[in-house]
């Protein structure tokens, strides 16, 4: 019998089309704000998907992107980088993270969520079937790890879904074939297993992020790195975001950050930066990275053009892992008002971006 695909279904052209996605960003702001507040996730997923006209597909999309923001934030907060994996063990959720990606390659829609993991609408039905995409799939999975330096793999696998004894042999011939560093195992409760483990976990179940110890994204890193003309489907809109730089004129006292820098100069950028109506401002603080405007600091005196070279890229690697946590790098518009000392190590990672004015 000849494979099928995991694409896209018939109906879902106008599920999620570019009027949906406008309307999905109000259903998840409602969604988001009635779960930050204690409501039920059943109850408050029926009562949006019914004031938005959303059918049973569309909730399901909507629930998998959907978080409080208690949850984000600490869902976030145990996501390791890649640097983190280096020489690491990783253990995969297998049929999640095999499932998603199938869904992408084959050009069914992704769903990037408020806690940037990336789901799908796909269901098993207690039953997987091999698709047309499920060798390429693994083969991207293991070109991943490899670039990644991840030392070994331990797959899991739900023993009590049909086939998964068969794909347990499928991935394990890949893995012999290709020389990758892989372990198989078929488990009644592979959730348990992963919430339980020290490793990083590889899985986008909102479950199993919040309660297991640390994880990486390897979906988003995918995404961005090895998979072309992906069909993505945001959570929220795409925002202007204004780095402004910090001046070398200070208050002698501890000041929100906002009114610390002092002169005409600072107050130009600023200026400048609101002129283009960002939805959020933050500072570029040649000491302590990205700040935003609000926070109190004491003065201080260092000059970022001033530092080594080694001092610069640490200092720019901490302003981009801040900026992840608080922004989409790929989606979002960037003004920066700052001296190109400040930027040099930022744009590679700022998809768009603009400069408006040349500081030297």
């Amino acid at each position: 019998m000849a494979l099928r695909n995991r694409g896209k279904a018939p109906q879902d052209i106008l599920l999620f089309n570019e009027k949906m996605q406008g309307i999905f960003y109000d259903a998840v702001s409602d969604l988001s704000f009635l779960l930050e507040r204690g409501y039920g996730s059943k109850s408050s997923l029926q009562l949006v998907g019914n004031r938005y006209r959303l059918n049973a597909r569309q909730q399901k999309a909507l629930q998998g992107m959907t978080a409080s923001k208690k949850s984000i934030i600490l869902r976030k907060g145990k996501e390791c980088s890649e640097k983190y994996l280096i020489g690491k063990t990783v253990i995969i959720d297998g049929f999640n993270l095999l499932i998603i990606l199938e869904t992408a390659i084959s050009g069914g829609f992704i769903f990037k969520g408020q806690d940037g993991a990336y789901r799908d609408v796909t269901s098993v039905h207690g039953g997987y079937k091999r698709v047309k995409k499920t060798e390429e799939a693994i083969l991207t999975i293991g070109k991943a790890i490899k670039e990644l330096k991840i030392e070994k793999a331990i797959w899991y696998l739900d023993a009590p879904i049909s086939n998964s004894g068969r794909l347990k042999t499928f991935i394990r011939e890949i893995a012999e074939r290709e020389k990758f560093n892989w372990e198989i195992n078929l488990d009644h409760n592979p959730d348990k297993v992963l919430i339980s483990s020290d490793d990083i976990i590889i899985s986008s179940d909102a479950w199993i992020l919040e309660e297991g110890k640390k994880w990486f994204n390897l979906i988003g890193h995918l995404i961005k790195n090895h998979l072309k003309n992906v069909s993505l489907f945001h959570s929220e809109p795409s925002k202007k975001i204004a780095l402004v730089t910090c001046v070398k004129n200070k208050r002698t006292k501890k000041s929100k950050a906002i009114n610390l820098y002092q002169g005409a100069l600072f107050e130009k950028f600023i200026s400048t930066a609101e002129s283009h109506q960002p939805d959020q401002i933050f500072i570029l603080s040649g000491k302590h990275g990205l700040l935003n405007p609000e926070r109190e600091i004491e003065p201080y005196d260092l000059n970022l053009t001033l530092q080594s070279e080694g001092y610069k890229k640490e200092w720019s690697s901490q302003v981009i892992s801040e900026l992840k946590k608080i922004t989409n790098l790929d989606r979002d518009e960037f003004i920066i008002i700052a001296h190109p000392e400040y930027y040099k190590g930022l744009t590679p990672h700022l998809k768009n971006h603009i400069i408006p004015i040349d500081i030297q």
